[in-house]
């Protein structure tokens, strides 16, 4: 038994870093994904902003992973959200 005992702690020790790393590095790893996203999603909309003049912010959802157009109504002057997708790049 005291061989067994002998390696026990050491072993754990291993096991339990290991499995910090893995945690670690999944939250680091969503984190840059989350950013590239971001990234990807002000460079989309910049050909948006440049022909419409309503337009006051982009966002991404990272929850609906959808890249989202914040907007002036003209007719109504309301703030309104809407996907980059149901964007229309035409006049």
């Amino acid at each position: 038994m005291s061989k067994l005992s002998r390696f026990l702690l050491p072993f754990t020790v291993i096991v339990a870093s290991i499995i910090v790393s893995l945690i670690i590095g999944s939250f680091y790893f969503k984190n840059e994904e989350l950013k590239q996203k971001r990234e990807e999603c002000k460079s989309l909309s910049v050909g948006l902003m440049r022909q419409w003049n309503n337009i006051v912010g982009v966002t991404y959802n990272e929850l609906a992973h959808e890249c989202y157009v914040i907007y002036k109504d003209p007719k109504t002057g309301d703030i309104k959200k809407s996907p980059l997708d149901f964007m229309s790049t035409s006049k």
